[in-house]
């Protein structure tokens, strides 16, 4: 589900990115949430869960960090996180 995101997301740009990925991160209208694939991936150093979470902090509206062994199910409307591994859904502030 990384095509939800574009532009300079972290999973384009790498979380080298991540101010960049913080002013001008937009969704694609697919899905109601951003994605911050990735999470604790030996190939991707900086996808620390204290990274995603300082970039959804950045993110005006929901957004879900996942693992490898994450996936995520959008079917008619309901959002479901099936997951072996390890993953965290942020919410904006109210």
């Amino acid at each position: 589900m990384t095509g939800i995101v574009h532009g300079d997301a972290p999973h384009r740009a790498g979380l080298r990115g991540l101010e960049g990925a913080r002013r001008r991160d937009s969704t694609l209208g697919l899905a109601a949430f951003s994605l911050f694939p990735h999470l604790d991936h030996p190939a991707c150093p900086d996808n620390t869960m204290a990274a995603a979470e300082r970039w959804a902090a950045g993110i005006a509206g929901p957004a879900c960090a996942i693992d490898e062994q994450t996936a995520i199910k959008v079917a008619d409307g309901a959002v479901e996180v099936i997951s072996e591994g390890r993953w965290k859904s942020f919410n904006p502030a109210s």
